[in-house]
């Protein structure tokens, strides 16, 4: 009779992967058996999600999680929300952005960096814009762009 080697840390004593318990992962779980009672059988799910059926198991397991594509046609399946989907199957950022672009609001880090510069205290504030306008007067040469004398900025004093 052969020995087996002890488990590696990311398996179980029989060798298989550990399933991991997660709500998100609670959530796909269910979220696909309700499909397969909707479709009726796991390879009909299998090609709705345009998978192998090996890796429907694998999920209905816990074993392996799901690509947003995955998660996006599990959704379509269900006739629910894609992004209440991927919410809840742990994919908040994206879910929060595709909010945010159904709104007509893209992302804007631009907006977000102004509203920290504004919480900014005055003397902080004015060294923070100052280098911002120094970097911007540096990288407008590299560029060979002229900026317009009306695109200068004010300083403080001439406000």
């Amino acid at each position: 009779m052969t020995q087996r080697n002890p488990p590696l840390e990311h398996e179980d004593a029989d060798g298989r992967p550990p399933i991991r318990d997660t709500a998100a992962m609670r959530a796909l779980r269910s979220l696909l058996e309700r499909a397969v009672k909707r479709v009726k059988s796991g390879g009909e799910l299998a090609q709705r999600l345009h998978v192998a059926p090996s890796h429907v198991i694998r999920m209905r397991k816990g074993l392996v999680g799901a690509g947003v594509e995955t998660l996006w046609d599990l959704a379509e399946t269900l006739d629910e929300d894609p992004v209440a989907i991927l919410r809840v199957c742990g994919r908040m950022p994206l879910a929060e952005r595709i909010d945010r672009l159904r709104q007509g609001l893209a992302p804007r880090p631009c907006s977000q960096l102004c509203d920290k510069i504004s919480r900014l205290s005055g003397d902080d504030r004015d060294r923070v814009l100052n280098v911002i306008v120094e970097r911007l007067l540096i990288d407008t040469a590299a560029t060979g762009m002229i900026l317009p004398a009306t695109a200068a900025p004010a300083t403080r004093s001439e406000r």
